[in-house]
């Protein structure tokens, strides 16, 4: 039997070789540390001051990540080398996930610019280099997640975990669960997306300072176009909770909750932090030109709305999994190659 090949009839090839997720996640870990070692060498500029880990942090986190993806540990030292991987990840992402969704917003945004015309209502420019180094960043985290996704299907050390993983919930209460997220998700974008519309269409409640903004518009990036994103979000909620049929839509769905979340946590996570400093006494800058309500309005409203985002696509993912009608995979013969696959690969890693 070869690792391309599981030899059982109809199944076609054999899940993914486990020297390939280790490959991928230390290249991955490595090119993120030497990206993040390039610009802070080079005192490469970010378009926000967001609090992030230092470079100084997260190269070395990076190596270690790099460096524990490619060991295959005894069976009584799995447990150590998984939190090993999770706490150097944690730490090599903690330099970018803070940063990357004002840094996409930027690109966004600018890109707009040069397609429409528009002005932006403040200067608007990206910092290419950093961004880059922010997504590669992302992608080695993607990359060490698969890679301990991997271990913890396989690895005979972390058994035990994989039992409790495997414990999962029932059918009826997971649809529930979606359904009650789903409000939340729904209603969330709500305040954003009406307060956006209502600066964007002229109200000045909510500027702390009489010129801030001044000249904004229904088609200044940033504002209008804000709103309809946040109808869109409503829609997207509403989508999952049905939740909708179709293999493509299901990835679409899971694939813009998926960035939704990663946008909106960081982001309404670093606002609220803002927001306890400003308690605190602390004088910040951010709050310069909105009022403090407003401020307190949109960021926490943001932190939940990516914190039901988030539980919303999970949900979504694994009610749509486990309904064959739903997810488009035709019928529970999918389930059991996957399971007949898995038993295969665990006994030949063991």
């Amino acid at each position: 039997m070869t690792g391309r090949d599981s030899g059982l009839p109809g199944e076609g090839p054999a899940p993914v070789d486990p020297g390939r997720y280790s490959l991928l996640a230390a290249v991955s870990c490595l090119a993120a540390a030497v990206a993040f070692l390039v610009a802070g060498l080079t005192g490469a500029a970010d378009v926000t001051p967001m609090p992030a880990a230092p470079w100084q942090v997260v190269v070395p986190a990076a190596v270690l990540a790099a460096v524990l993806s490619v060991l295959r540990p005894a069976p009584h030292h799995a447990r150590l080398l998984l939190a090993g991987e999770v706490l150097a990840g944690v730490l090599m992402l903690a330099g970018s996930l803070g940063r990357l969704p004002h840094n996409l917003l930027f690109a966004i945004v600018w890109s707009l610019m040069k397609i429409t015309g528009a002005t932006p209502a403040f200067e608007m420019v990206p910092q290419w280099g950093k961004f880059v180094v922010h997504l590669v960043t992302l992608g080695a985290g993607i990359a060490l997640l698969l890679r301990i996704r991997h271990q913890l299907r396989t690895e005979p050390g972390l058994a035990s975990l994989r039992e409790r993983r495997g414990s999962r919930l029932a059918p009826e209460r997971a649809s529930g669960l979606l359904r009650r997220i789903a409000v939340v998700a729904a209603v969330a974008p709500l305040p954003y997306g009406v307060l956006k519309v209502a600066w964007a269409l002229g109200w000045r409640g909510g500027f702390a300072e009489d010129d801030a903004f001044r000249d904004v518009q229904v088609q200044t990036p940033g504002f209008g176009d804000t709103g309809v994103l946040a109808g869109v979000a409503v829609v997207i909620a509403v989508l999952m909770a049905v939740p909708v049929a179709g293999r493509w839509v299901r990835r679409a769905l899971v694939t813009i909750g998926a960035v939704g979340a990663l946008m909106l946590v960081p982001a309404g996570a670093v606002g609220c932090y803002d927001l306890v400093l400003t308690a605190l006494g602390f004088d910040r800058h951010e709050l310069s030109s909105i009022a403090l309500w407003a401020f307190v309005l949109v960021y926490p409203t943001l932190l939940l709305w990516g914190l039901a985002l988030a539980a919303e696509t999970w949900l979504y993912w694994v009610v749509t999994k486990r309904n064959p009608a739903v997810d488009g995979s035709g019928s529970d013969q999918a389930a059991a190659r996957g399971t007949a696959k898995e038993s295969d690969y665990l006994n030949r890693s063991t």
